[in-house]
This record gives structure tokens, C-alpha cells and sequence, in this order.
């Protein structure tokens, strides 16, 4: 099952067992990479909610809070290159942050006499 494939790379690339990853510890070192095993689970295996919160033995709300978590955190460069590889290994392209930049071809003294047309 491809639940089970995601939970041993996830243990690999962060030295867990998976039992510890089951754990109902609240500390990151288990709790980062659980909420990282639950965001692949639903991103890349597609899997419902509340199948990801009964694999893990949590409630739905907080697979749901594990993904927008995890999505909030891969804003972060540094976060994103300790996580790229094994992200890299679903074919999942880290999130890029949105950067808008706005050029303005005219000067201000342009701007202001095509405003008062």
C-alpha cells in the first residue's frame, strides 16, 4: 500500500521508525514529519481525509491542519531544501512563493495628466 511506502521514506529521511511516527507525541522532531507523511499521503496519493486521520488515528481536522501547515512552512527556502529531496522522490514540486513585480513605463508626471483625462 502507498500509505505505508511514504510512511517508511518519510521515517528514512528524518532517522524514525515508523511506531514513532504513530506515536501521539506533540513534539516536532515527531510531529513535523508526520504532518509531512500526511501532506505527501494527500497530495500525491490522493487519499481522503479521514482515511489519512484512521491510518495515523487522529481526526480528520487534523490531517487538514497537517496540510495547510506543511504548505505554510514550504514557503520558507531553508524548509524547502531540507524537504526538496524527498519531495523530489514523488515528483512533487515545492511551492514557490508568488513575488508580483509592477512596472510602471511611465513617470508620475505621465501618470497624473492621463488620470485627469
Amino acid at each position: 500500500m502507498i500509505m505505508e511506502e511514504i510512511v517508511k521514506d518519510v521515517c528514512y529521511c528524518f532517522d524514525l521508525t515508523p511506531t514513532q511516527l504513530h506515536f501521539k507525541v506533540r513534539g516536532y522532531a515527531i510531529s513535523h514529519p508526520r504532518q509531512l507523511a500526511m501532506y505527501i499521503m494527500r497530495k500525491k496519493a490522493r487519499k481522503p481525509f479521514t482515511e489519512i486521520a484512521t491510518y495515523f488515528g487522529v481526526d480528520h481536522t487534523s490531517v487538514i491542519h497537517a496540510k495547510k501547515a506543511v504548505e505554510k512552512r514550504l514557503l520558507n527556502k531553508e524548509y524547502r531544501e531540507k524537504t526538496n529531496d524527498l519531495l523530489k522522490l514523488y515528483d512533487m514540486k515545492c511551492l514557490e512563493p508568488k513575488i508580483t513585480i509592477t512596472f510602471f513605463p511611465f513617470s508620475m508626471k505621465v501618470r497624473q495628466n492621463v488620470s485627469r483625462l
